[in-house]
């Protein structure tokens, strides 16, 4: 047996930010102002406030990420 990690094992914190946005993304669509057809409203708008937490938290991480390497 080889005992490969699992490609998350791996992630950093801005990396499962980043993969999280993604998903949200790709269900709530890339455009907020609009909801999908046939996606609830309440859906969509809580989709939609998730999508912008975790775009806040994961510029909050990076810009966290580039001051320590300055």
């Amino acid at each position: 047996m080889y005992r490969l990690p699992y490609t998350s094992q791996s992630e950093t914190q801005l990396d499962r930010l980043s993969r999280k946005l993604r998903k949200l993304q790709d269900r709530i669509g890339h455009q907020y102002s609009r909801k999908p057809k046939g996606m609830h409203w309440r859906t969509w708008e809580l989709l939609r406030d998730q999508t912008l937490d975790v775009e806040m938290t994961r510029d909050l991480a990076l810009e966290v990420s580039l001051n320590w390497l300055l």
